[in-house]
């Protein structure tokens, strides 16, 4: 569904893509695996903002710029 891949995409920019899974199950190792690797976890609680605000997702120019491109290139 469309909030997946939404949600894929935003995980897969920050470096986060293997947390994204399709079953129940695979949600439930994942989250075991996590629980079991404090540090990873403490690490990726304390860079998260960093990282995503340093992502293309929090860059508005670039943004701004492909999105003219594009709509140049339409019209």
């Amino acid at each position: 569904r469309f909030c997946g891949r939404h949600s894929l995409s935003f995980m897969s920019t920050v470096g986060l893509a293997g947390t994204a899974v399709e079953r129940v199950e695979d949600y439930v190792t994942c989250a075991a695996r996590w629980a079991e690797d404090r540090e990873r976890l403490i690490e990726t609680r304390q860079t998260l903002r960093e990282r995503f605000a340093a992502s293309a997702l929090c860059d508005s120019r670039r943004f701004a710029e492909n999105f003219l491109r594009i709509v140049q290139e339409v019209v």
